[in-house]
């Protein structure tokens, strides 16, 4: 028995934009302790095209079969030439998983243990210029090598993840924890056997307030083997190249993103703050940005409190794929200017190619589902048009 995919698979779902203030005069507030300001540009509040979206058609659903081995909510995901997908999962003991182009589940990649093709906690997972595929172990600080057709090949030490792999085969990785003098470790060029060959990227400091969290980044390709970076925190986009040289930055004071966000007491049911998650420029110089942010009904997603005298409410059990919504501005790198930004429904993670992006869910029953969608950015709409419900990413409920 198959569990069916959601409706109208293919059906081009189109996405109105989100009138907001202006707030960019906020923006001289903090802009005194933002070093290496290179090539700035201040995007506005505001889209000038009041009326163009992306159009987002679904090409492909992971978890659709009754034994789909989708586990749970992904961690990282990676797809290759052959249109596999490559997902990773946000609970330790998880193997990663394979699937074909149309979202079956092929095989599960390596072992538990910590030898040969072995993982304690495979973290993140990226596909090479070659079409080798790299699986971090955090656990055990190991980078693993496999083939096109999946055959481990070999290992070797890495105190960070590969983010991705740039042109010439060299990779790029960042550290999300800071160093030993507080100031956030820097971005690195490894070779193609976990040696660093230089550092660089590191002008986001920290606010006063020292919160480690901070001083994690979101780090995408961009043209001409250049590098996108942001902070998690910050709608703060900067290019840089292997050189170390800063040279393009974008900055914006929106509504639904305060200039830094602070960062949310899961525990406590805390309203969710902003969190940028991916960064990406296609090959016609358009740079995708996706962020997290509170979802109308993120309430109804904390699940059950669970009460102890003397202590607040704790919310233990919060369902990510209901508590967010996503934000997706598209900024054309080459004229400076901000072309689209709107609110999609649901989970957004994952850019996972030029023109795709993947978002999860969750069914009545609290069934897993990755849906991956064909980005069409720039579509001038006559009006803005809501999205249907029975297509909306992140619209099932919450287990309970």
């Amino acid at each position: 028995m198959m569990i069916p995919p959601p409706k109208r698979t293919g059906v081009d779902l189109k996405v109105p934009l989100i009138p907001r203030p202006t707030v960019l005069a906020a923006f001289l507030l903090v802009a005194p302790w933002l070093p290496g300001l290179g090539a700035q540009t201040v995007l506005p509040a505001q889209p000038p095209c009041a009326t163009c979206a992306v159009r987002l058609i679904r090409v492909a659903t992971l978890g659709a079969e009754l034994d789909g081995r989708l586990k749970r909510e992904p961690l990282w995901m990676a797809r290759d030439r052959r249109g596999r997908y490559f997902v990773t999962y946000t609970s330790k003991p998880d193997l990663a998983s394979a699937f074909d182009s149309t979202g079956r589940f092929l095989q599960e990649i390596g072992r538990k243990g910590s030898g040969p093709a072995e993982f304690v906690y495979p973290m993140t997972v990226n596909v090479d210029t070659h079409d080798r595929l790299i699986l971090w172990d955090v656990e055990g600080m190991r980078e693993s090598v496999f083939d096109q057709d999946l055959h481990f090949t070999r290992s070797y030490i890495q105190r960070s993840a590969t983010l991705f792999a740039l042109p010439d085969g060299r990779h790029i990785a960042s550290f999300s924890a800071l160093d030993a003098s507080d100031k956030p470790a820097p971005l690195s060029v490894f070779d193609s056997v976990g040696a660093r060959v230089r550092s660089f990227g590191a002008s986001n400091v920290v606010p006063p307030d020292g919160d480690a969290w901070r001083g994690n980044r979101v780090v995408g390709p961009g043209a001409n083997g250049t590098v996108w970076v942001s902070r998690t925190d910050m709608y703060r986009l900067e290019r840089w190249d292997t050189s170390g040289r800063l040279l393009q930055t974008f900055v914006r004071a929106a509504a639904w993103f305060p200039l830094i966000a602070r960062r949310a007491n899961w525990v406590t049911g805390d309203e969710p703050t902003p969190i940028v998650r991916a960064i990406r420029e296609d090959r016609s110089g358009h740079l995708m940005l996706l962020v997290s942010v509170a979802a109308p009904d993120w309430r109804s997603a904390l699940g059950k409190p669970r009460l102890a005298p003397g202590k607040p409410a704790a919310y233990p059990e919060r369902i990510d794929a209901r508590v967010f919504d996503t934000m997706l501005d598209v900024i054309d790198t080459k004229t400076g200017k901000l072309v689209s930004s709107q609110r999609l429904r649901g989970l957004y993670k994952f850019f996972l190619a030029d023109d795709l992006v993947a978002s999860y869910r969750q069914d009545n029953d609290g069934n897993p589902f990755i849906d991956v969608w064909r980005v069409v950015p720039g579509t001038p709409l006559s009006a803005p048009v809501p999205a249907p419900s029975s297509v909306t990413p992140g619209s099932g409920a919450r287990r309970n």
